[in-house]
């Protein structure tokens, strides 16, 4: 094919150089006799006529040439066309076969209706799949926010936790946006259901997981009572709790780090721990104190021994605080919830 285009365009570079000659030729009259029966006949060709005739045939031999040229291109350029088409059909269908059932070894042979329909059905097949993943993650979310709400952590301390893991969160307010859906390949409803759901879990898995005491009874609730020294109504921001039993070791209700380890004018021996996502745990009246600050402590690290140091009056006992983001709340609610989540999730 190449060598048949070479030839051709050789030839047609031999005829454009001989034109110019032909255009500019001088014709000369000339005459053809013919003898017919005895009598001879004259025909007369003018040098113009000749003239026109080579000028004319000149301009159509112009226009043929061009329109060849033409044509030669378009097909060069349709085959260049043909031949990337033809890549890309290949790389559908090496794509589109890479996730089916049909052999690629027939590619060839494949009917496109085929695959079409294999890919509806899959289509169809994920809706179903979606549908049922989107009920089954709100009724989750129903769940899971009865149980928050049973925590009795305010708004405020729900938006200090979701803004220490995502800089703010639907459940505070925001977008429910995540770089892994972009794209939106799934529906915008299931979207925000699927971060609500990340986010309340982390909400609960933040909180606190045991109790600082192994064994204990409540002795003073969270929340409005009258105070034992002055008598007057005050509200409680933490629980007082009695060990029961002979362990009389405190540990930390959830691990982190010692921010303060000392004695203070009311509370006596105190021990503050600060946790992630903005949580802090104070544990009061201490008999003695086996940490310092700094000290990074784990669920099986013994914080010291419960006491009656300080303003306390009622006997021995653990003054047991749960703050987040300064904000007190019920240890006692949010650490049994947080703790029956987490066990059902593990």
């Amino acid at each position: 094919m190449l060598k048949a285009l070479q030839m051709i365009g050789a030839w047609l570079s031999r005829a454009l150089m001989t034109l110019p000659k032909w255009w500019r030729y001088e014709y000369k009259d000339f005459r053809i006799i013919i003898e017919q029966d005895g009598h001879l006949r004259y025909f007369r060709t003018p040098a113009s006529l000749q003239c026109a005739a080579v000028r004319s045939a000149i301009v159509a031999a112009s226009i043929a040439i061009v329109i060849l040229v033409g044509l030669l291109a378009a097909n060069l350029t349709l085959s260049s066309t043909k031949s990337r088409l033809e890549e890309s059909h290949r790389a559908i269908y090496a794509t589109l076969l890479s996730d089916s059932t049909i052999d690629p070894s027939l590619a060839p042979e494949i009917d496109m209706l085929g695959l079409a329909k294999e890919i509806k059905e899959r289509q169809w097949a994920i809706q179903q799949y979606i549908g049922f993943s989107a009920n089954a993650i709100n009724e989750e979310n129903q769940s899971l926010m009865e149980q928050l709400r049973a925590t009795n952590l305010s708004n405020r301390a729900i938006q200090v936790i979701e803004q220490a893991s995502f800089g703010g969160g639907i459940l505070a307010g925001g977008e429910a946006t995540s770089s892994s859906f972009t794209e939106n390949l799934l529906p915008d409803s299931l979207v925000k259901d699927i971060l609500k759901n990340r986010e309340i879990h982390d909400i609960l898995r933040s909180l606190p997981e045991q109790m600082p005491l192994k064994q204990f009874e409540i002795s003073s609730d969270y929340g409005i009572r009258r105070h034992p020294l002055t008598g007057l109504v005050h509200f409680h921001n933490g629980v007082d709790l009695v060990a029961n039993g002979e362990d009389q070791s405190i540990y930390p209700a959830k691990a982190g780090r010692v921010i303060s380890a000392a004695m203070q004018h009311q509370l006596g021996n105190t021990v503050i721990i600060e946790h992630s996502h903005g949580l802090r745990t104070l544990y009061a009246h201490l008999e003695k104190i086996d940490v310092r600050v700094g000290d990074f402590v784990g669920l099986d690290t013994i914080l010291g021994t419960i006491g009656n140091t300080g303003a306390s009056t009622t006997g021995t006992h653990l003054h047991f605080e749960l703050c987040v983001g300064g904000f007190s709340t019920n240890p006692i609610k949010a650490i049994r919830t947080a703790k029956n989540v987490q066990q059902i999730k593990r």
